[in-house]
């Protein structure tokens, strides 16, 4: 299959502190699509920061909604888009609390406590544009070597196209590939002083969802489209 696929990812507005230190730590602005210059290590800290961060850069400073899927055969990116219009007059914005934490080996922002409206949201976003993704292919399971995923997350990956999907969900924003322990803890406290100015004191707005695609088959993802939530009963815009 060689089709572009599409995402739906929480992303930082661009203008944001946060937003601009993420894209710097990984290399890349996924709204532009453009490279950016990384924060140089200190010289004590035995990690390469490109060939940390080159799977994020990939797919940019995000948060993943609906993991990244071709779309299904009958299925075009204008509806894609409207799906996702839909979708964000059901929600309401809110706001979470992030800090530098570890998942699974690897370096990434964390919501401080658990916020039902975030599951909530990753749940919507799951399900109501599922109709969208492509059937999986014997190749994707050999992607995500299925055979050996637990077996409720062999289920929802086999249901939703993904394991880490609505009980299996936890929100995060990837900073480092996976990384041995000591260059890990390392990275970590650089990590935690450099989002420190972006993260004291702050909370972070989740206002929007973004749909990303594929620049060219198989190449970076970049932002498509930011769609803000717009509740059903909001007033009309008035334009002067």
């Amino acid at each position: 299959m060689t089709a572009r696929r599409y995402a739906v990812y929480f992303a930082p507005r661009p203008e944001s502190r946060l937003g601009q230190c993420g894209s710097a730590w990984l290399g890349r602005d996924a709204v532009t699509n453009s490279s950016c210059p990384q924060p140089s290590l200190p010289a004590d800290v035995p990690v390469d920061l490109a060939v940390a961060t080159a799977r994020p850069r990939h797919y940019g400073f995000h948060a993943t909604l609906k993991a990244p899927f071709h779309l299904h055969g009958n299925c075009t990116e204008a509806a894609l888009i409207r799906a996702a219009q839909a979708l964000c007059t059901r929600h309401e914005a809110f706001s979470i609390t992030l800090e530098v934490g570890e998942l699974d080996g690897f370096i990434a922002l964390l919501p401080k406590s658990p916020t039902n409206a975030l599951d909530h949201l990753a749940a919507g976003c799951v399900r109501e544009l599922d109709a969208f993704r492509a059937p999986l292919t014997d190749t994707d399971r050999r992607r995500r070597d299925a055979a050996r995923l637990p077996p409720r997350q062999r289920a929802l990956f086999e249901q939703w196209g993904y394991p880490h999907v609505l009980d299996a969900f936890r929100f995060h924003m990837t900073l480092s590939e996976r990384l041995p322990d000591g260059p890990r803890q390392r990275l970590y406290a650089v990590a935690e002083a450099y989002f420190e100015p972006a993260l004291r004191g702050e909370t972070t707005p989740v206002d929007s969802i973004c749909l990303f695609r594929e620049a060219t088959p198989g190449g970076m993802f970049s932002l498509l489209q930011r769609i803000d939530f717009t509740p059903r009963n909001a007033p009309p815009h008035e334009f002067v």
